[in-house]
């Protein structure tokens, strides 16, 4: 539970007594002052059940605002006056992409996606595209891009990359249609297609419109490239292809970084996990951490507290390279920690599955079956799981639990050591 709910629960904890103590001190004032005796307590209990009924057949708005801070969800504001369905749920969609992952608000911006996502979705189904809708729905389509990515919901984000393009299409907006074909490559990568996510790239390409966003795209399409390229390392067995893979990711980080504008603080934090990440496939941990370090310091500085959760994590990747095991199972428990506070279930899945695995790979066979059985719960519907499926098999054999039948052979190790099996189980975001 994040500090913030603890905090929420202690107020109605306390303000539940005294509103016992208060309404106990009224019904004997009334009692003994007016009516006295047992025909008071009866008035003061029929008045005090006619009230109570009444308030819940007519709840007021400020009853309605109370039960929504008690469930820890934003109060919705009024469209303003002239402002439509549209224009309010993009303005809000806005502000909570702003807050989305930070530790100003991350949990509640994640909570008011999950209970709008149907009503912006049925937004960008329905609305028709004119010059003064089409930017309100691609802002709409950037919020709910951020949480299919954080959740790894590659169909909808296909989806959603389908949607924007039909936008761009109809509003004669190809700055919109190259970003549509770049999230459906990023949606192809997390399905594994990498063939039809570098085509989706070269189709965004051949679209890019030159204008002020041209640097930023072309960032954007680096970076991609060169997470394109980590997925294919992570395909190949160890040798000279899986060498010449992350070496092109690394240049397409470099490349990256070189177009990145200034102001853009989230592309550098996620260039530097990426370098990171490609130092740990190098097995270089201490230029890993000084990438790493960087990151988690930039993302400490703008306060976005899901890419400093991501940092910590991979730091603790970077330990358990180094062979220091305990300081690697504090980096991931600080990690599940931050990604908890912002609500961040993925995150959560992974960190649970490291410290399964590390837990197995120690020979606490229960305690790695506890940690990734609480991570396939977390990570159900995310692709891509056969590692954790493999070491959850191994620690209820272990137990005696196995669930092979007979005849069948028995599932393979994880290919690879610790630390490849460790670097699959997580895909950086772009954001």
């Amino acid at each position: 539970m994040s500090r913030e709910r603890r905090w929420r629960g202690y107020v109605l904890w306390v303000g539940a007594v005294a509103w016992a103590v208060l309404t106990d001190v009224a019904r004997d004032s009334f009692a003994q002052n007016l009516l006295g005796g047992v025909l008071g307590r009866v008035v003061f209990v029929v008045i005090a059940a006619l009230a109570l009924y009444w308030l819940i057949s007519n709840p007021p708005e400020w009853w309605h605002r109370f039960q929504r801070w008690r469930r820890g969800e934003p109060v919705q504001p009024a469209p303003a006056p002239g402002q439509t369905e549209l224009q309010s749920l993009a303005e809000q969609a806005q502000r909570w992409l702003f807050a989305l992952g930070s530790d100003r608000g991350g949990m509640l911006a994640a909570d008011w996606f999950r209970r709008e996502e149907r009503r912006l979705r049925r937004l960008l189904a329905e609305s028709e595209v004119r010059p003064d809708t089409v930017d309100d729905l691609a802002w709409i389509c950037d919020g709910l891009e951020a949480v299919y990515v954080r959740q790894r919901r590659a169909d909808d984000l296909l989806e959603l990359s389908t949607q924007l393009a039909k936008i761009g299409e109809q509003a004669g907006r190809r700055d919109l249609e190259e970003l549509a074909a770049v999230r459906a490559a990023t949606a192809y990568r997390l399905r594994g297609n990498l063939d039809e996510a570098t085509y989706r790239l070269g189709l965004a390409s051949s679209l890019a419109p030159r204008g002020r966003a041209a640097a930023a795209m072309r960032a954007r399409r680096q970076l991609e490239r060169g997470l394109i390229h980590l997925a294919r390392a992570d395909q190949l067995h160890p040798g000279a292809d899986r060498t010449d893979a992350v070496l092109g990711a690394r240049d397409r980080f470099d490349d990256a970084g070189l177009a990145i504008p200034r102001a853009d603080l989230a592309a550098d934090i996620a260039i530097h996990l990426n370098i990171g990440v490609v130092y740990l496939y190098q097995h270089d941990a201490d230029k890993a951490l000084d990438h790493l370090r960087l990151a988690a310091a930039r993302a400490s500085a703008s306060r976005d507290a899901s890419a400093q959760a991501h940092a910590l994590e991979l730091t603790g990747v970077a330990a358990w390279l180094q062979h220091n095991r305990p300081q690697a199972l504090r980096w991931w428990r600080e990690a599940e920690r931050r990604y908890t506070d912002v609500d961040e279930p993925e995150g959560v899945g992974r960190c649970l599955q490291h410290l399964g695995s590390a837990a197995l790979l120690g020979g606490a066979a229960e305690q790695a079956c506890e940690l990734l059985e609480r991570s396939a719960k977390l990570r159900s519907g995310v692709t891509g799981h056969e590692v954790r499926e493999r070491y959850l098999t191994q620690a209820r054999a272990q137990l005696g639990q196995g669930t092979d039948r007979p005849g069948e052979p028995a599932p393979r190790p994880p290919r690879g050591g610790p630390l490849q099996q460790l670097l699959r189980l997580w895909r950086t975001r772009w954001r």
